[in-house]
């Protein structure tokens, strides 16, 4: 689901003119607070970061926080402290500064601090102000931590597990983002002659990871074609092409769509026929109860999987299964592993589109759709490669790289689909 909030986010920038974030926001906590923690005059609330590329420059902290009722303190430390827990930056001011009675994320400017690898962000608030707590996170990097000297304490805060608490604290830095350009060499779509967008990258330090087309057609704002390339280095000079088709599900004889299905990099080359293309998904097992998922289909169009953000499997496709488990009993497999029912399970997929304004949803759910057929011919789902209706089409290509900047780029003139 991370590449599904990715797009919701380039949609937002898009709509109001920003082509790329300058900082890039790095956190362990699925922004939403299920407790909070003051802490005591000497310990401070700590997380544990990585630094996404060597030399990463950090300026801000993000601190999610209230003021106590009764504060003993009005003082706000924020320090960065290395590896060897040596400082690296410091910020002292009034929590009154950044905080209120109501929870809020607030950034605390620090003087810029270089980081690589692992550093430490770790916040003083002298019991005067509650820090927003994570119960859910799988990622287990907050601490308790000490100064003078620097120091990591032992975790023993009563009725709080170290392995469900993520201090709601993030970290804000900037490195060199891709310099993009594309140029349109040929804007008429067709199966038989498709378009072609030549996409030429440069990133400052050698760092470059992805390229990613989307198609939107540009009554609707639907997002009907996603493509992407894998990409290395330092430079990049590549061409997309988009033959006029949209991407679409079928399920007993109807067609819905287009949905948002792109192709995935990193799957091993024994599997990546199998596993060619993911669409974000909502399962809905019983009522009133959802699952985000992504649904995997496979060159073929055949479905194959279907997996929850966190790895945990819906459903397995008996080809996936031999290649994963050679010589075991699909049947049994199906008893033991796999939830959805034939007529009971339904499932949705995602319709991204690119808003025109705040007030235009970025996606919209297809379905949900009732299962029938079985497990071993998936379901009856297919996904389905159509003609897109004529028209104008906007291209969008996003150049991302190993740091997470990404920058968004516009084609300066459209596709046509006749």
């Amino acid at each position: 689901m991370a590449r599904f909030l990715l797009f919701i986010l380039i949609g937002m920038l898009l709509a109001t003119g920003i082509a790329s974030a300058d900082l890039v926001r790095l956190g362990y906590d699925d922004g939403s607070a299920e407790d909070a923690v003051w802490m005591d005059d000497l310990r401070g609330h700590a997380v544990i970061f990585e630094a996404p590329c060597d030399n990463w420059t950090l300026s801000g902290v993000e601190i999610l926080g209230k003021l106590a009722p009764e504060p003993k303190s009005d003082m706000l430390i924020v320090e960065v402290w290395d590896r060897n827990l040596s400082l690296l930056s410091r910020s002292t001011d009034r929590a009154r500064s950044y905080f209120s009675e109501n929870f809020t994320w607030s950034v605390v400017d620090i003087p810029d601090a270089v980081v690589s690898g692992s550093f430490l962000i770790s916040v003083y608030e002298f019991a005067g102000v509650y820090v927003g707590v994570d119960n859910s996170s799988l990622f287990p990097r907050s601490a308790l931590a000490a100064r003078n000297p620097n120091r990591i304490l032992p975790w023993d805060l009563l009725n709080r597990s170290y392995n469900q608490t993520s201090w709601m604290i993030r970290a804000l830095g900037h490195s060199p983002a891709p310099r993009v350009s594309l140029e349109i060499k040929k804007d008429i779509a067709s199966q038989a002659i498709p378009a072609k967008i030549r996409v030429m990258a440069l990133d400052e330090d050698d760092n470059l990871q992805r390229a990613t087309l989307n198609i939107v057609n540009n009554q609707s704002h639907e997002i009907v074609w996603s493509e992407m390339k894998a990409l290395e280095g330092g430079s990049a000079d590549f061409e997309f092409s988009w033959p006029g088709a949209m991407r679409q599900i079928s399920l007993d004889g109807s067609y819905y769509g287009p949905v948002y299905a792109v192709n995935d990099l990193g799957i091993s080359e024994n599997l990546s026929s199998i596993l060619a293309f993911s669409v974000p998904a909502i399962l809905e097992e019983e009522e009133n109860m959802t699952f985000l998922a992504q649904a995997y289909f496979g060159q073929d169009g055949s479905f194959n999987a279907l997996i929850n953000p966190y790895g945990g499997v819906y459903y397995l496709s008996s080809d996936l299964v031999k290649k994963m488990r050679p010589g075991s009993n699909y049947s049994q497999f199906i008893r033991e592993n796999i939830s959805l029912v034939s007529g009971e399970s339904r499932i949705g997929f995602l319709k991204m589109r690119l808003p025109a304004s705040e007030e235009e949803e970025s996606s919209e759910i297809i379905g949900p759709m009732l299962l029938g057929g079985s497990a071993q011919n998936g379901y009856g789902l297919r996904l389905k490669e159509a003609a897109a209706v004529s028209g104008d089409y906007i291209i969008l290509v996003e150049v991302a790289d190993s740091a997470f900047n990404a920058v968004v780029m516009a084609g300066d003139k459209m596709a046509k689909v006749a």
